[in-house]
């Protein structure tokens, strides 16, 4: 029989072959190391915020081009003491966010890394770099497509009976809301890994689910384009299930070797 080991052979820094450690944390180093990743998360956004507001007046004109483009000459009206200002920090909070994705996903992934073997963890730079991408295509195709077609619709459906004119915080929220969960809805496909990883669905279950992920994908086009055009549907609905697509042959890649076979 072999001699077991005794318990002065035992170091905590010594890692096991498949890459993780066999020092387990205490619960107060668990909260410690939490509480440091919160601090940088929250620095990260406080720094995007501070930009935010440095080019919020040059933002917000940006935000209003898709209606003055949809609707030549509309402006938005300040009806309250507070209206541009609270609009003028919601940008803000948004451009911090969107700023300080990376470095949340960055602090999220190295959280749980020391639970990672060395196999997964050289996915970590693969879902950093394709969350921040999905996230800002989200946003593009949101402010140059979503965003545009929503409003021909609705400010031009009371053309020559009424003029379309917005309280300055009703339009930006609404600008605001489409882009922001457009750019969430993107992360689809990074979202459709973490389970497929852990063996709870399988790509071939994904797959399975392809009528329901046409019917969502409508269903989301329709949520935030009121036009009942089949043309201006499609054109939103056709990216949204494509992704759907994607995250399938995401899943395929992450997904245990048995169950791939």
């Amino acid at each position: 029989m072999s001699a077991q080991p005794s318990p002065e052979d035992y170091r905590p820094d010594q890692a096991r072959d498949d890459g993780s450690h066999d020092r387990e944390l205490t619960i107060m180093e668990h909260l410690d190391e939490l509480r440091h990743r919160l601090f940088w998360c929250a620095v990260s956004i406080a720094v995007g915020t501070v930009v935010g507001l440095i080019f919020g007046r040059q933002i917000i004109k940006f935000l209003q081009r898709p209606a003055q483009h949809a609707y030549p000459g509309f402006r938005t009206v300040q009806l309250g003491p507070t209206d541009f200002l609270g609009s003028y920090f919601k940008v803000a909070i948004l451009v911090g966010l969107i700023l300080a994705m990376p470095m949340l996903v960055y602090q999220t992934l190295a959280y749980v890394i020391p639970a990672l073997t060395r196999t997964e963890r050289r996915w970590v730079i693969p879902i950093l770099a394709g969350t921040f991408l999905f996230f800002s295509c989200g946003v593009v195709f949101a402010y140059y497509i979503v965003v545009p077609k929503a409003l021909d619709f609705l400010l031009n459906f009371g053309n020559g009976i009424s003029v379309p004119t917005y309280r300055v915080t009703t339009y930006i929220d609404f600008v605001v809301r489409i882009v922001f969960w457009t750019g969430v809805l993107f992360e689809l496909p990074i979202v459709m890994m973490a389970p497929a990883k852990f063996g709870i669905v399988t790509a071939r279950r994904y797959l399975k689910w392809w009528r329901y992920a046409i019917v969502l994908g409508f269903l989301a086009a329709a949520a935030v384009i009121p036009n009942i055009s089949p043309i201006e549907q499609t054109s939103v609905a056709a990216p949204i299930i494509g992704l759907y697509f994607l995250g399938v042959f995401f899943a395929w890649l992450v997904q245990p070797k048995q169950a791939k076979t």
